[in-house]
């Protein structure tokens, strides 16, 4: 049997953390606090592993999409996302999801996942926010196409579930934030 086998995990933490801005302040600080951690070890250890993140692997820039829409059979793939890293070389505030299991000997292992669809849905569309009342208003559109992009990056995250699922999550996801969702990137 393996060591991790043998130890029995006592919590799982949850936390949504930027990248390399993790600190000893809340929310990490109380959440490791609690559990019995050493704080400034797991915070060291998540900024030099996320120091370098600096875009999300977001495959096309869906903003791009927007203003090249004429051109948009004519633009291969690596334009875009190459044009997407340069354009966000200096991108900061990615916000991780982590998953910390702490064992009965105050050991830990962590997990780290990508951003919440709602922060790739913001960047899709340019919005700082949702809509204040879901179902009354619309804050922007967003078509199937950047959808199913979204969809492609977030599949690893959702074990089990088929691209088509993603995309139907991603499409409540969008209703719950008043984005409207069209059938092609024109409509938008």
């Amino acid at each position: 049997m393996s060591q991790a086998a043998k130890r029995k995990a006592v919590a799982s933490i949850r936390l949504l953390i930027n990248a390399g801005a993790a600190k000893p302040a809340p929310p990490v600080g109380p959440a490791l606090g609690q559990a019995g951690l050493n704080i400034m070890a797991f915070c060291k250890e998540f900024n030099a592993k996320t120091a370098d993140f600096k875009d999300v692997p977001l495959r096309v820039l869906i903003k791009e999409f927007n203003a090249k829409t004429a051109d948009f059979k004519d633009v291969p793939l690596r334009v875009l996302i190459k044009e997407f890293n340069a354009k966000t070389a200096e991108f900061k505030d990615v916000p991780l999801r982590v998953l910390i299991k702490v064992y009965e000997d105050k050991s830990y292992d962590w997990t780290l996942k990508g951003p919440p669809s709602s922060w790739y849905i913001k960047q899709a569309t340019g919005l700082a926010r949702g809509a204040d009342r879901t179902g009354h208003e619309t804050v922007g559109t967003i078509s199937l196409k950047h959808l199913y992009e979204i969809a492609k990056v977030k599949a690893p995250d959702m074990p089990g579930m088929s691209l088509r699922g993603v995309v139907k999550c991603l499409m409540s996801q969008c209703q719950s934030m008043g984005v409207r969702v069209v059938e092609r990137p024109e409509d938008a």
